[in-house]
């Protein structure tokens, strides 16, 4: 059976991993978010939400040129 802290510790390990794509899209900003309430509760602490950037980084997808089959 996982322990308390183990699984505090894997749910800290997720919200990293989840805090480089928080801009990407609405949906991934929320879920970092909710993931951090979560945690705050567990933790009992304030939460750290982060805000909404101006522009989310899936807009900038048609500005990324795909690497053609023949380019290394």
């Amino acid at each position: 059976m996982i322990d308390y802290e183990s699984r505090l510790k894997e749910a800290k390990e997720m919200l990293k991993a989840q805090k480089g794509s928080y801009d990407y899209d609405e949906y991934m900003h929320g879920m970092y978010n909710g993931m951090e309430y979560i945690l705050c509760l567990m933790e009992d602490r304030e939460p750290e939400y982060m805000e909404a950037p101006e522009k989310w980084t899936r807009d900038n997808e048609d500005q990324i040129k795909p690497k053609e089959s023949n380019e290394i």
